[in-house]
């Protein structure tokens, strides 16, 4: 599994190549071509995905199933930093809503003595590299032995020493990989259940993952006081507390205004009181920034600076709210529109707080399912994108053929209304692209209504 030179100088004089073409030809002497085809096509994805993993040419990948599958270096970075804000002194800080950013770098960090952890579900790694980081010993557990195999070898390329490796399985005789942690001094468990069913399917109930994390709480509470576990980002949340009823706190996770992941961490003694939901949407900024750059969180970043380094900075916008809060929240809403369009980013739609928006940011929902908000004034601070609206019209078809022929480009989005996006798209017959957004949405009085914005600034797209 091992690449030796001959089979790297190969991967880096061959990463703009076609592999199939490559797979058809004849190997050249000593290089182990089925494996650095599969090395040439992780990589690509790595230069994205995980830069740092990019930055490494003698790192191994045997499964394209496990590249697809990993976690991305920007959410194992998250991760890191939820485990080392618990483990500070006096316990994990709750971040003020009205200050909510702070910034983490993927530089690595010093060891923090005496912190013990494990990856029950350990994959290709990338989440057991960041975690290790910040533990003075790391056990990563993976059940595909060829896997395994790869990924020890991978931090050894990285200079992880500190993790220990097994290919065990985590439900298999009697739970091979939690008997193989007692007595260790497991400070904390990471584990990141398989999301598949037997079908094919994508499992969104706990008790459809593998394994079944429902059943396997009180073996993991025998080993470790704390458990952080991954869950599919389209789980109900409320009802997964039912099943992980000692939740200390949910983190819901959108980089660039995508919702990757949901995130449950438990505690043993935890008083069963309602956990916070944070809310938190990573903003990726490429290069290592100077100070006066960072004062800037707007500054964009370019296409050549980001393939130049695989230095990452998030800037980590926090909203933090309790379902409860939501349930009691009370919202204003809109039956006309203001001079300003609000739309909340990806991790605060998917944490619920639709009412609590409204009433936390003195904004006016456009209606009860319509997740968009208007002000007459400019709301800083807000969590999410921000347009000026310039047009507000009833919809007809008239009105749709008037602003097509007017708008041919622009992005257009559809929010509670009886046509989807695609259909509208195809309707009116407008292409993306263009300086405008036009929102086709029903207003509080049932209005159909298109309102056409311009963004009030180039970076509200990363979901500020």
């Amino acid at each position: 599994m091992i690449l030796t030179a001959t089979d790297i100088q190969y991967i880096l004089q061959n990463e703009e190549a076609d592999i199939t073409r490559l797979l058809l030809g004849k190997a050249p002497e000593g290089v182990n071509l089925p494996l650095c085809a599969k090395c040439i096509q992780a990589r690509e994805k790595m230069k994205t995905k995980a830069p740092l993993w990019h930055s490494h040419p003698s790192l191994a990948y045997p499964f394209a199933v496990s590249v697809e599958q990993g976690s991305s270096q920007a959410t194992a970075l998250f991760k890191q930093m939820i485990i080392a804000e618990l483990f500070k002194k006096g316990g994990p800080s709750i971040p003020d809503r009205n200050n909510p950013e702070f910034l983490h770098h993927n530089g690595v960090v010093p060891l923090t003595g005496g912190i013990i952890t494990a990856d029950l579900t350990g994959g290709m790694g990338i989440d057991s590299y960041f975690i290790s980081r910040i533990a003075s010993t790391h056990y990563y557990f993976e059940r595909n032995e060829e896997l395994c195999t790869a990924t020890e070898y991978n931090f050894r390329e990285l200079g992880a020493d500190n993790i220990i490796a097994s290919a065990r399985d985590i439900t298999a005789g009697g739970c091979a990989a939690l008997k193989e942690l007692e007595g260790k001094g497991i400070s904390l468990l990471y584990i990141d259940p398989a999301r598949r069913t037997q079908s094919g399917g994508k499992a969104i109930l706990l008790q459809d993952y593998e394994p079944n994390i429902i059943e396997l709480q009180e073996r993991m509470f025998a080993v470790s006081r704390h458990i952080l576990v991954k869950v599919s980002p389209m789980a109900d949340i409320k009802l997964n507390l039912k099943h992980l009823p000692k939740t200390s706190a949910i983190y819901v996770v959108a980089v660039e205004n995508e919702c990757k992941e949901l995130l449950y961490l438990l505690d043993r003694e935890h008083d069963g009181s309602e956990p916070p939901v944070y809310c938190c949407n990573v903003v990726l900024f490429y290069n290592q920034l100077n100070n006066s750059e960072l004062k800037n969180t707007n500054k964009g970043i370019s296409e050549e600076l980001k393939t130049q380094t695989t230095d990452i900075l998030q800037i980590i916008k926090k909203d933090v709210v309790k379902i409860s809060e939501e349930e009691q929240a009370t919202a204003t809403y809109a039956t006309t529109l203001g001079k300003y369009l609000y739309e909340p980013n990806k991790a605060i739609l998917k944490g619920g707080a639709y009412k609590l928006v409204s009433q936390r940011y003195r904004c006016r929902k456009l209606a009860v399912s319509t997740h968009l908000y208007t002000a007459d004034e400019e709301i800083a601070g807000f969590p999410g994108k921000r347009f000026i609206v310039e047009e507000v019209l009833e919809f007809n078809k008239k009105t749709l053929k008037d602003v097509a022929a007017r708008y041919p480009k622009a992005d257009l989005t559809a929010r509670n209304f009886p046509l989807d996006t695609n259909a509208l798209k195809k309707q009116s017959g407008i292409k993306d692209g263009g300086t405008r957004h036009i929102f086709a949405v029903t207003l509080s009085n049932g209005r159909k209504t298109l309102v056409v914005t311009i963004p009030a600034d180039h970076n509200t797209s990363a979901g500020k």
